[in-house]
């Protein structure tokens, strides 16, 4: 739900499979919970899949997003 959210400020949806993945994919490896960490891997995920998807996507729009998101 976090990412897609994010993706959804962003207008963004059609990176969310890829998005998804590879987050399930860093959690099945790095064996943690959801948190402050999930959320930071998340937002890389994100951008990992728009920079693969050749969106236009910069670090830090995406790092005033977290951060509002763990200010509210």
């Amino acid at each position: 739900m976090f990412m897609r959210s994010i993706l959804h400020f962003f207008e963004m949806p059609s990176v969310n499979e890829r998005a998804k993945f590879l987050f399930i994919t860093s959690r099945d490896v790095a064996k943690f919970q959801w948190g402050t960490k999930a959320r930071a891997v998340a937002v890389a995920c994100v951008y990992l899949a728009a920079r693969e998807f050749k969106k236009d996507l910069r670090l830090v729009d995406l790092a005033v997003r977290l951060s509002a998101d763990l200010n509210d």
